[in-house]
């Protein structure tokens, strides 16, 4: 994974689906400097015998603008809408 901020929020999004062993699906928003930004995202645990989950599969739906207003002075922050 790229970035360290990836690797720590998507991190803590697979290792929910293999807590819960279930599907996991969410709305959140961020914003950094004057970047504002939303998306969707569901991952869905597989399993070839129905118990080990083999394989997550996942979908995002990103939306990325400029913000009217400064949201933060070089910090990065995210809003989880669960």
């Amino acid at each position: 994974m790229p970035n360290r901020l990836y690797r720590y929020v998507a991190g803590r999004a697979y290792r929910a689906v293999l807590a819960a062993r279930a599907p996991q699906a969410g709305r959140f928003l961020f914003f950094r400097d004057r970047w504002f930004g939303r998306y969707e995202r569901l991952l869905l645990p597989l399993s070839e015998d129905g118990d080990t989950i083999d394989l997550i599969v996942g979908g995002f739906l990103p939306e990325f603008r400029a913000a009217a207003d400064d949201f933060g002075q070089g910090g990065f922050h995210a809003i989880n809408h669960d």
